[in-house]
């Protein structure tokens, strides 16, 4: 006998398993803290209006045989029958292996933990958009989204705001029709990287992206091949405007060192005791002489249509250049409006590996010790790119942001911490578009790693200076969203207000996704008690007196001491919380010496003794990461 539906309703307070099949009556809320399980084959219905909010965490993980549904309870069921699933404050969250259909709007993803994870999905015929990003930063990958579809949706197939969103092997195909709306949307400094997937027959745009500090890049890390199929929409296939960037490939060209029988394939930069940064050749030992090597980065694209009309494959409403060399643009006319460099194109298509079968598993391939010396080397050429305002200085600049700033793998790669190197490129360029490129980062960098504070007030230096549009734009919605993660909702939708009409005039879509973010805000946050900063902070203080007064509030690292030392050396850290500790020693080439810390460890103040017995005398790093904080500090070692 089939087994009956159970029925829920309100809110869940305790971890609990969905199976078989439910009915959704009323609003559910999954509490912080709780985890919901979905087994496979679970078949959920839920009632018309109604919606699924998860301040906790869902996990839902179906077979290839035995599929999740969330679907309408409506008999026949049309888009908008029920509200979606609205994921907030908890996560990560994963969806393996569902379908979810006939909502309002499919998934919103909303200041959620990193790495929430789509394999295998399947989220169509909703009234609105089919998944939304919406985050505080976008310094960590908000959703990774693999193997699934996301079709036939009104409004946008996917919606990137504020986030870092990663897809592969997808398909976006078929969204648009409420409105002649794009298959993806990226604003507000949001941040989209995509390879092997298909982007087709959305009826506006396929790829829209808006705003300063928002980029595109058709590669899952601006070094590996894209293989993506972006075709068939009713506008643009790629639409670039306000500022943003898009990159599709490039040539990056890297200084080394030749030498008589070897090659020295290692950029060297003498470390400079002041704050200038050198542009300079390598310093090649005697018998070798500087050369140039190029690679060709990301590309293999096929970005084409059949249609006739200006700017039918990218439209480049900007100054800045779109890198889209090694891609397949097919044959015509009319295909590239604005500056587009498309040297060295394909003759033919390439494949494009989109799947919705298989593992749903998606493990990134191990980088070697050879592939991480040479992203090195190719970030200190960035790094002297910008400095002497060369033509890829943008593209540089978001490369940088990318492995060096918040969130990035090789923040020690550099001679000085990121916000300093951004200063000094603000203070120094000579482009324009590097200066304005450089403050929307040091915003940024504030917003990821949680500073909103400062990074409100960077954002109102800002303005003080340079009331540009565009950036005008960014400077407002970040202060917006810093509200948001400050918890002042109700002074975040103030401020929204506040810009509302202006920013119309310059990106109506970014305000009603903005719009759209603080309606979502609202509906799972108390937004009717307005808290200030100062209040916020007494709050801290008392609490801090009245749990333990000895305990640190802040991370930080300090200046070792003695330094320069030898042999011994001490280096003290604080940690607000019971977190994973990790610190490192590196030389001045950034080859990793030792980890003298790998741990999970209490709060408290720390000291950790660092010998240097068996170095040679030198200029070394030691590297903290420690939660979300990171720092990076210089020691010399004498003998």
């Amino acid at each position: 006998m089939e087994p009956p539906y159970n029925t829920w309703a309100g809110n869940i307070t305790e971890n609990t398993t969905w199976q078989n099949k439910v009915n959704v009556v009323d609003n559910i809320t999954i509490q912080s803290g709780v985890n919901l399980a979905i087994a496979p084959g679970t078949y959920i219905k839920i009632n018309p209006g109604k919606t699924i909010t998860v301040l906790g965490t869902i996990i839902a993980k179906g077979t290839p045989t035995q599929r999740i549904t969330f679907t309408s309870s409506n008999h026949s069921p049309s888009p908008g029958d029920w509200g979606g699933i609205i994921f907030s404050g908890g996560g990560p969250d994963t969806l393996t292996y569902c379908n979810i259909k006939y909502a309002e709007n499919g998934l919103r993803f909303i200041n959620t933990a990193p790495n929430s994870y789509m394999a295998n999905d399947t989220v169509s015929n909703s009234s609105g958009y089919g998944v939304a990003v919406s985050s505080t930063g976008a310094s960590n990958t908000a959703l990774r989204i693999y193997k699934s579809a996301i079709k036939n949706n009104r409004t946008e197939g996917i919606r990137v705001n504020n986030a870092r969103v990663s897809i592969s092997n997808s398909r976006v195909e078929n969204n648009g029709s409420g409105n002649i709306n794009s298959g993806i949307n990226v604003i507000n400094a949001g941040r989209l990287f995509i390879d092997s997937s298909f982007v087709t027959n959305n009826l506006g745009s396929g790829i829209d992206v808006s705003g300063i500090g928002s980029r595109v890049s058709l590669s899952p890390d601006e070094i590996k091949r894209g293989y993506n199929t972006v075709t068939g929409h009713g506008l643009s296939e790629i639409y670039v405007r306000n500022s943003a960037t898009a990159l599709l490939g490039y040539r990056a060209a890297i200084n080394y060192c030749v030498c008589d029988d070897y090659a020295f394939d290692k950029f060297v930069d003498q470390f400079s005791e002041s704050s200038e940064i050198e542009s300079k050749s390598p310093q090649c030992p005697p018998g070798c002489y500087p050369a140039v090597r190029y690679e060709a980065r990301a590309g293999w694209n096929n970005v084409y249509n059949n249609f006739n009309y200006n700017c039918r494959l990218i439209n480049n409403a900007t100054s800045n250049t779109v890198q889209a060399r090694y891609n397949y643009w097919g044959t015509g006319s009319l295909m590239f409006c604005g500056p587009v460099d498309t040297l060295s194109q394909l003759g033919s298509p390439v494949n494009t590996p989109a799947k919705l079968e298989g593992t749903d598993l998606y493990v990134e391939s191990e980088l070697t010790k050879e592939d991480r010396t040479r992203i090195r080397e190719w970030l200190l050429q960035l790094q002297l790119d910008i400095k002497s305002n060369q033509t890829n200085s943008i593209d540089a600049l978001y490369q940088l942001a990318l492995y060096v700033g918040p969130g990035g793998e090789y923040s020690d790669a550099l001679e000085m911490p990121w916000e300093f190197l951004l200063a000094y490129f603000e203070r120094n360029s000579r482009l324009q578009n590097v200066k304005m490129l450089a403050s929307v980062f040091l915003v940024t960098a504030k917003m990821d790693r949680g500073e909103y504070s400062n990074a409100i007030y960077i954002a109102d230096q800002i303005l003080q200076r340079n009331n540009d549009d565009n950036m005008w734009f960014f400077c407002q919605t970040q202060k917006v969203i810093a509200n948001v993660g400050l918890g002042n909702v109700t002074n975040a939708i103030s401020l929204f207000n506040a810009m509302k009409s202006r920013g119309d005039k310059i990106d109506k879509k970014s305000i009603e996704v903005l719009e759209d973010y603080l309606k979502n805000v609202s509906s799972t946050t108390n937004s009717n008690v307005k808290i200030s900063d100062n209040t916020i902070q007494t709050v801290q203080k008392i609490n801090i007196e009245a749990n333990n007064i000895e305990r640190p509030q802040t991370y930080s690292l300090e200046q070792c001491y003695p330094n320069p030392f030898n042999p011994v050396t001490k280096i003290k850290y604080t940690i607000p919380e019971p977190c994973y500790v990790l610190l490192k020693i590196f030389d001045v080439l950034g080859r990793e010496i030792t980890t003298l810390l790998a741990e999970h460890q209490e709060s408290g103040y720390k000291t950790v003794e660092l010998s240097g017995l068996s170095l040679p005398s030198g200029v070394y790093f030691y590297k903290l990461q420690s939660g979300k904080f990171l720092s990076i500090k210089k020691m010399l070692l004498t003998k």
